[in-house]
């Protein structure tokens, strides 16, 4: 987690404080807004010296907390309720910055889980040894690669020109590190991770890979929950003959019916149960 102090003089933001610490074991498996809220609670308690007794406002680029003062204090867990008390002693004027402008604690944040970027020699050494690379060329359709020298080096890599955007091919070895690279400062869905990293990179195939990896994420699997699942139609099995199968429904519980199929196995029809509808 990551916190900075600043105080506005005039129209610029002087920073006084900063604060990194890293999650234990069991504070990583805390959701996005428990994490959240534990970052704000931890830097208000860590600077009490500096901001008993003072106004202030904390900015957070996690919008849910925002409301964590005007929602019913029932629905909150005990630790929330124990961190929201202890935050409401100081100030309960909690605002909504988006990440971008949130530069510096996002950075203190993430230091340790930031990847190091992708020297262009390394990337130039890879795609040498890339043989789709070479397919490409050869082919001379799809990716329009070209070798474009890197400024203030004597290294050069090759780079699709087809947009105004000069984007680095990416051989297969660095593909991975690419997406965990960007992914991880925020953790976007897979439609946000994929177009993202296709601003940037290019590589065959790489919407589909993208997408791929942010839904089996395994730190996003943890934290995100799928509210929605999609059941699929069920179907009947088309009769051969009349009266084959009798559809039967029995209720069970209030507001709930089940469906029976009942085979028939002496010959015709003769007999139809009454129906008891739900009620």
């Amino acid at each position: 987690m990551g916190a900075v102090i600043q105080q506005q003089i005039g129209q610029e933001w002087q920073p006084l404080a900063f604060l990194s610490k890293k999650l234990n074991n069991a504070q990583r498996k805390y959701s996005p807004y428990d994490r959240e809220l534990l970052a704000i609670y931890t830097a208000i308690k860590h600077y009490r010296h500096l901001l008993e007794g003072r106004k202030f406002t904390v900015y957070t680029n996690h919008k849910p907390l925002t409301f964590a003062f005007d929602q019913d204090t029932s629905r909150s867990s005990p630790r929330q309720a124990r961190y929201l008390e202890y935050i409401g002693q100081f100030t309960t004027d909690i605002q909504y910055i988006k990440g971008k402008n949130n530069i510096i604690a996002d950075t203190l944040s993430q230091v340790e889980s930031i990847h190091r970027a992708i020297h262009p020699e390394t990337l130039a050494q890879e795609q040498e040894k890339d043989n789709k690379i070479k397919e490409i060329l050869a082919a001379n359709k799809g990716l329009k690669l070209t070798q474009i020298p890197v400024p203030e080096s004597a290294t050069a890599v090759y780079c699709d020109t087809t947009s105004p955007i000069t984007r680095p091919y990416v051989p297969k070895s660095l593909r991975r590190q690419v997406f965990q690279s960007l992914h991880d400062l925020a953790h976007p869905g897979k439609r946000a991770t994929a177009k993202l990293i296709m601003q940037r990179y290019v590589w065959p195939h790489i919407q589909q890979d993208c997408m791929k990896w942010a839904r089996a994420y395994i730190h996003c699997q943890k934290s995100k929950i799928t509210r929605h699942n999609n059941t699929t139609v069920g179907s009947f099995i088309q009769p051969t003959k009349r009266s084959l199968y009798t559809h039967r429904h029995s209720g069970t519980t209030t507001n709930i019916s089940r469906l029976q199929i009942l085979p028939h196995y002496c010959g015709s029809f003769h007999k139809m149960a009454r129906s008891h509808p739900s009620t």
